[in-house]
């Protein structure tokens, strides 16, 4: 199985707009354990974007570009100036977008930050106590950027996670110490499964549920300090 390569240029965890994260360059998540850079696979030169473990950095965990690679190192990941995207851009002129969304007319800027569950989120920047304003994209709602294998029972329609708060019956739960990321995987995987959760306080552990379970969940428009964040599987049409 050919390694990522792992060594790379920290950037720190957070790429603003007007900067570039160019080959041999990384975002590293702020605990260390993820990171985001370009690597390649074999002797063809060719880039991808992903994010992977750290310390385990042939563990693949997400990839952007996986079917429209950079063809050599000229590749880097920025910020759109125009729209407030993420773009891969090289010097062939290409651009490949890495987020979508429905662009609202009053956001001005917007920053991409790995967090420490291995999430890469846009957000747009605001003059608020912690600089942050309102969620744009989030990489955990698009199960199919990742490397795993797709179940057939996932093939025929787009799908992606939604995050929402609420409560929710019991579920399967796994590992305790399970991540964010790989609760997702077990969830994808798993074909009768609807919606997944981490258990613990850290977004560790995992707990997933069947559509059985679906109408029994109670999903709240607010968030009280007890309700949970559970992401449901979707289709572009709506829930699955």
């Amino acid at each position: 199985m050919p390694e990522l390569r792992s060594t790379c240029d920290s950037k720190g965890d957070t790429l603003v707009e007007g900067k570039q994260l160019r080959d041999g360059e990384c975002l590293i998540s702020a605990n260390g354990a993820f990171t985001l850079g370009l690597f390649s696979v074999d002797a063809s030169g060719k880039r991808y974007l992903g994010i992977w473990y750290t310390k385990y950095d042939d563990k693949k965990v997400r990839v952007a570009n996986r079917d429209d690679p950079i063809p050599d190192s000229s590749g880097y990941l920025t910020i759109d100036d125009d729209d407030g995207r993420l773009i891969i851009s090289h010097s062939g002129g290409s651009k490949d977008l890495v987020s979508n969304y429905t662009q609202k007319a009053n956001i001005n800027s917007t920053s991409a930050i790995l967090r420490d569950d291995g999430n890469l989120v846009l957000r747009e920047n605001q003059n608020t106590s912690d600089g942050w304003g309102q969620v744009l994209w989030k990489s955990f709602d698009h199960p199919t950027d990742t490397l795993l294998p797709r179940p057939e029972c996932r093939s025929s329609t787009p799908r992606h996670f939604s995050p929402k708060r609420g409560y929710a019956p019991n579920g399967f739960r796994f590992d305790d110490d399970m991540s964010i990321i790989d609760c997702q995987a077990k969830c994808w995987s798993e074909c009768p499964c609807v919606a997944y959760a981490s258990t613990n306080d850290d977004r560790t552990g995992c707990e997933i549920w069947s559509q059985e379970m679906q109408r029994l969940f109670r999903v709240e428009e607010y968030y009280d300090g007890q309700a949970r964040e559970i992401y449901f599987l979707q289709s572009n049409q709506g829930n699955i």
